[in-house]
């Protein structure tokens, strides 16, 4: 069976046996629950799957709750994450890039929430006076997806860096996950850039330090569930757990092996009201973000701008 998950934390949850190469720690903090991943060396990537360097993962079931207060929260405990995985200056020339479809529901965290956060790189161009130097260079862009415009993201993307030359861009996606509680209740950030469509098997080129030549930090909402994984997670779990008595090893492997018709053959799976779900989760991101480029301002002065 062939398991996919976007989430560092749950590629670690799925290796049972001791890893040197990788640092873990969890807290809580406003009743959120933050983990952060630190994967150091080539050994510790390869047995993941995933890059060197720092996921940090926020879990809270209030992720849906439409309450302006709870989203001011969120974003909060967001900026204040996101800080810890990059510092940004004021001077800063930011280019945010909405990854996904926005005719897909559930892809479409991305264009949404680049929809939704503040640009403000053309009003220091055309209105500097009324600019606040507190205040980063930010440009955004959704630039769609292959199928619709015939064009690689990462071609795209190239192009705007080698034309605006940000000194920070920030890749937003939506990724898939191995359990339904965190579907939309989770956002991961990491400094180790994407792959668009990975998670669903669409590798496509990675945005990254390497392909870039700036920083990368990318930011996530699984919005989908990975049936594949989440059944062999949740069956295997189940048949392990029978004593000996119930079921021998040979009939338990028997067994396994029958509904091996799984195989490859992935489904997604994405909660009912996604739509509404979706609206919510990218109002957070984008205020998260603004909060965190923006470091020296309140919520209150950056809804000025807005």
């Amino acid at each position: 069976m062939s398991v996919r998950t976007d989430l560092a934390m749950e590629a670690k949850e799925l290796v049972t046996e001791e890893i040197s190469g990788v640092e873990e720690r969890q807290y809580q903090k406003q009743n959120m629950q933050i983990t952060h991943v630190t994967i150091k060396d080539e050994t510790a990537a390869q047995t993941l799957g995933k890059p060197i360097g720092k996921y940090v993962t926020i879990e809270t079931k209030n992720m849906g709750n439409k309450d302006a207060n709870n989203i001011s929260e969120i974003a909060g405990v967001l900026a204040e994450e996101l800080k810890k995985v990059y510092h940004v200056r004021n001077e800063d020339t930011i280019l945010i890039i909405g990854l996904g479809n926005q005719a897909i529901t559930p892809d479409s965290v991305g264009p949404k929430t680049v929809r939704e956060v503040l640009v403000t790189r053309h009003l220091f161009e055309y209105v500097p006076d009324v600019m606040d130097e507190r205040m980063c260079r930010v440009s955004a862009i959704a630039p769609g997806v292959l199928g619709t415009t015939g064009i690689e993201t990462g071609e795209i993307v190239f192009g705007l860096v080698e034309k605006i030359k940000p000194n920070l861009v920030i890749a937003i996606d939506a990724l898939v996950s191995l359990h339904a509680q965190r579907v939309a209740k989770t956002i991961q950030m990491t400094d180790t850039g994407i792959h668009p469509g990975s998670g669903v098997g669409n590798n496509r080129k990675a945005l990254n330090k390497e392909t870039l030549g700036v920083p990368v930090i990318a930011i996530g909402v699984p919005t989908i569930l990975d049936t594949t994984g989440f059944f062999k997670e949740n069956f295997s779990f189940f048949v392990d757990s029978l004593p000996q008595e119930v079921m021998s090893k040979k009939q338990k492997d028997n067994l396994m092996t029958r509904v091996s018709f799984w195989g490859d053959e992935s489904f997604f799976v994405t909660p009912k009201d996604m739509d509404e779900l979706s609206d919510t989760v990218s109002s957070i991101l984008a205020l998260g973000i603004d909060l965190w480029l923006h470091h020296e301002m309140t919520e209150e002065e950056l809804l000025l701008y807005r």
